[in-house]
C-alpha cells in the first residue's frame, strides 16, 4: 500500500478495515500472547493510515453496499481456515456469538478499547522512565536505581519495552 501511495503521491493510505477486523486482530493478538502494548493496533488514524470504517461491522457494510448498489469486494483467501485469523473469523467468533449472543462482539471491542487506553497510560509512564536509559547500536544501559523502588509489574513491563525500544 505504501508503494501505491508513493506512486500516486498520496498523503494517506485509506483502508476498509471494519469493526470485525478490529475484533479479529484483538483476538489474534491475545491468542498469540501479545503484551498489552501489542493490543494497541488498527487505530482509526495511525501514522499515514486512515481507517474510517472501524465503527461499522462487516454486516452493516454489506447492507449499505446492497442498498446503494455498490460492489462489495472480499479477498478469496478470507475463507481459508488454514490461517489463524480466518479460524477466528469463521469459527471462534461465531461460537462466541452463539454461546453468549451477538452483544459479545461489542463487549470484546469495548474491552479492547479499554486496554488500549490503559496501554497509553502505561506507555506515557514508561516513556518517562525511558528518559533515564541510554541506547546505541551495540548496547543499551540504565541504572537500576531508577527501577528498584517501582512495583514488580512496572519493572517487568519496563524491561519488555526497554528491549523493544532497543531493537526498533
Amino acid at each position: 500500500l505504501q508503494i501505491v501511495k508513493k506512486a500516486y503521491q498520496g498523503d494517506w493510505v485509506v483502508t476498509a478495515h471494519h469493526r470485525d477486523d478490529l475484533l479479529e486482530t484483538f483476538l489474534l493478538r491475545l491468542l498469540r500472547g501479545t503484551g498489552l502494548n501489542g493490543i494497541n493496533t488498527l487505530n482509526a488514524v495511525q501514522g499515514d493510515y486512515l481507517r474510517p470504517l472501524l465503527n461499522y461491522y462487516k454486516e452493516q457494510l454489506h447492507v449499505y453496499a446492497q442498498t446503494k448498489h455498490l460492489i462489495y469486494f472480499e479477498d478469496a483467501t478470507n475463507n481459508d481456515t488454514r490461517f489463524l485469523r480466518n479460524k477466528i473469523r469463521h469459527q471462534l467468533i461465531p461460537m462466541l456469538v452463539k454461546e453468549f449472543d451477538s452483544g459479545v462482539k461489542d463487549i470484546l471491542v469495548r474491552d479492547m478499547e479499554n486496554l488500549k487506553q490503559a496501554d497509553q497510560i502505561i506507555s506515557d509512564l514508561m516513556e518517562q522512565a525511558m528518559q533515564q536509559a541510554f541506547f546505541s547500536d551495540p548496547f543499551c544501559s540504565m541504572s537500576q536505581r531508577h527501577l528498584l523502588d517501582k512495583p514488580r509489574a512496572f519493572q517487568h513491563e519496563f524491561i519488555i519495552r526497554f528491549f523493544q525500544k532497543w531493537h526498533h
